[in-house]
Order: structure tokens, then sequence, then C-alpha cells
């Protein structure tokens, strides 16, 4: 595990190490085994689950301090919190944010929810004003992290810990049984990728003029994701889905005097195949469940969650990373997870018990602010005043006619590029504050 600055590395998931005069030992003490797929009915599968759950649920309050829950309004959160009311002495306390754009706003689902469960509800508005609070975000980091979901993580840590000092999350659940769209797609890849019309340039040509939705959703990017990786092996075409550049955009995007000391795709995408291909399973959707068990849920959403949280002294206990849970959701058939094209088919089967058909049945959305909206509109000054020519020449590692046009298509709403005009933002404040 690489980190921003030479010589420092992180331990990987699921290791310890060992310091003494003979030297350093890395040795690894659990992994997730996809082996052995556990048979029964759906019935007996749901009362294991829930049982497993609510028991994760109770070890995680146990506190001598004030605790409570974050509540999106998801179908993970929401469950969550279910189950903390009926195993808990006092109603809990609830916490969730909200945005004025209505697409990305979800406080009328967890309103729903908290008043189901007579919650003690908090609800808080988040602004445009991330220039007021990215250098907070990076020095909770100590280096550059990329994932935009950050700013909401942050607000919803505010003020959260404003009456809490303990808060469970639902963090996990898509993760353990299939709630992203890039599993979705990668399972519907496996027939598509077999139809040769998918593969062809003229698709591709065809698909890429496709101009993004004006209301910030991600269905066309998505489908330019997929079709762009639909000739490819599987592991190469699961990891595609998590980058944010193409090779083309690759090629050109960092200064051509650092270009060749920048890592090349290929080194990264053999670093990851090997983690894709590393469990032994029948089932390619099974390889793509580990990578992100051992990169993108330790090194991304657990990383963001912590740090945010840790700024403002509070504490986050996670119920669906409990390892009798991850355990069991591994050994799930993976038809259990997607079904029909419908994602988290088990859990949302799970859980109608618990919640409404509003929640079980709403769109996925995601831990997710209107940053698209965002930088076209109330950040559009402050995006172009920060990336342009001028400020990136001082530490000169991105090529400038790039950066432009990165800028340009997304203000033009070509395509989409958020998350990496945020992660240029977050380098830039990261670059000021620890090399400047």
């Amino acid at each position: 595990y690489l980190t921003i600055f030479s010589g420092i590395e992180k331990l990987m998931p699921g290791h310890y190490l060992i310091c003494n005069e003979k030297g350093i030992q890395i040795k690894q003490y659990w992994d997730v085994d996809f082996r052995n797929k556990r048979s029964g009915s759906e019935s007996e599968l749901f009362d294991e689950f829930l049982e497993l759950l609510k028991k994760a649920v109770k070890l995680r309050l146990i506190s001598d301090v004030p605790l409570g829950a974050f509540l999106s309004g998801g179908i993970d959160s929401s469950l969550i919190v279910a189950l903390m009311s009926e195993v808990a002495d006092l109603p809990p306390r609830t916490f969730s944010i909200g945005f004025d754009d209505a697409l990305y706003d979800e406080t009328p689902f967890s309103d729903l929810v908290a008043k189901q469960y007579n919650t003690v509800h908090q609800n808080h508005t988040v602004q445009a004003d991330i220039q007021n609070v990215l250098g907070q975000i990076v020095s909770a980091f100590d280096e550059p992290f990329a994932d935009d979901g950050a700013i909401p993580c942050f607000h919803v840590c505010r003020e959260t810990r404003k009456a809490v000092t303990v808060a469970l999350s639902g963090l996990g659940g898509d993760e353990l049984f299939g709630g992203y769209h890039r599993y979705l797609g990668f399972s519907l890849s496996q027939w598509t990728s077999k139809l040769p019309f998918m593969s062809t340039d003229a698709v591709k040509r065809l698909v890429a003029k496709i101009p993004e939705s004006k209301d910030g959703g991600y269905t066309v990017d998505r489908l330019k994701r997929f079709v762009n990786a639909a000739s490819l092996p599987s592991a190469q075409r699961y990891i595609n889905y998590l980058y944010m550049m193409d090779d083309e955009r690759r090629s050109t995007f960092y200064h051509p005097d650092i270009h060749r000391e920048v890592y090349p795709k290929s080194v990264c995408l053999n670093e990851l195949s090997k983690f894709f291909n590393q469990p032994d399973s029948g089932f390619e959707i099974d390889k793509a469940y580990y990578l992100d068990a051992k990169i993108y849920l330790p090194d991304d959403v657990l990383a963001l969650t912590d740090r945010m949280s840790m700024w403002h002294s509070l504490e986050v206990r996670v119920p669906f990373l409990d390892h009798n849970l991850v355990e069991f959701a591994a050994t799930l058939d993976p038809k259990l997870k997607i079904r029909n094209m419908a994602m988290k088919y088990f859990l949302k089967k799970a859980a109608r018990p618990y919640l409404p058909d509003t929640i079980i049945n709403k769109r996925k959305q995601g831990f997710v602010g209107p940053l698209p909206l965002w930088l076209m509109r109330d950040l559009k000054e402050y995006t172009f005043d920060t990336l342009s020519e001028e400020n990136l020449k001082r530490h000169g590692l991105f090529n400038i006619d790039t950066v432009k046009q990165i800028l340009n298509e997304h203000m033009n709403r070509e395509r989409k590029h958020e998350t990496l005009i945020w992660a240029m933002l977050v380098f830039d404040c990261w670059y000021k504050s620890y090399m400047e």
C-alpha cells in the first residue's frame, strides 16, 4: 500500500507487523473466503443474516458516552437504525444531511424512517462552500484523497459530534450485498462481452457523443464506461470501471517532463489484477467483491469515514463489517445479491419486515453531494482560479492544455469529470500546505 510520501507504506488489511531485533515480519491473520457457498431456503438465510446483524448492532451499542447513528434514508443505514430501535433501551438519536438540489437530497427518506422508529432526528443542509472546508479535509488525511464523498462525510460528522460521541453507520452493505452499479454492470458484461458489436469503434464513438444529463445524474457516464470496457478481459474490465481516466486522457494528463516518472496504468492494473484473481471462486463477481474488500473498502470509504470522524473527535462503528457478517455474505450465492437486473436482492428482501416499500424501492443514491452541479455553478470561479495556468505552474505536474480540456468538457456537459476535478483541487490544496 503506497502513500504520497516516498519510503512510507501502509499495512495491508488483515495483516499485522512484528518489529524486533530480528527485523520486520508482516503476516496475514484473516482473509475473506468465497468458497463453500451456503445452502438452505431464502427464509432460513434471512433469519441467519438478521440474527448476525442484530448481534453486531447490539455489540456496537456498548458505550459509556452518548451514542447515535447516521441515517441517510438508504436501506443500509435505515436497517441499522431499525435494529437499534429493537435492541436499545431508548429511541436512537439519528443524523442526516441534505442538499438544496432535489436529485441529491435524501432527507425526505431519512425523515420517513426517523418517524417510523420515533428517533430523535436532526437534519443539516450542506451548502456549496467547499473552499471553506477543503483545508480541514486535506489536513485530516495528511495526503491527497480524491473521493468527493469527503464533503458530505465532513458535514455529517461535524453535526453529529455536536450531540453524541459515537455513531453507528451503514457502511459495508453495498460491498457485501452487491449495491453498486459497477457490480450490476460487471454482471451484465459477462453476457454482453460475447456480443461482437459491443466492442466496435463505431458503438464507442456513438456512445461518446451522448451528452451528460443536465440534472447531474450518472446514467450516461456509466453507459460510456460500460461500452468502453466491453471487450476487455474480466479483471481489466472491472478495474476499468474504477478508473477516472481512460488511456488516452491519462497519456496526456501529466506534464511531459514527469510523465515517465508516474506509475503507468499497466503497473496499477497488474497490482489490482492480483487481488481480483486471488479468491478461489467459480463466480467472476466474487472476484470483484474481493478486490473491493481489499482495496476500496479499507483505503477509500473506511479511510474517508475514519479521518473525517476523527477530525471531529467522533467514533464511528460499522456493524455490517462485523467479521461474522462479512464471512456470511461471502458464502452467499451471487445470484442472491444481484437478480433480474436488481441490486441487493437479498438485503432488500431481508429488510422488508423493517422498512417501508418507499425505502426498499428507492433509486440508489450513494453518499454523494451535487458536486457536478456545484462545479458548473457555485464553484465555477473558484475552480478555474485554482486550476488556472498560473497556479498549476507552481508544481508543474499537470499538462495545462489537458486540464483546460477537462474543465471545458465538464462545464459544457460533454463528459462528467467532477471526481478528477475534485482530485486536482485537493492536490493543489495539499501541495500548498505540505510542500510549499
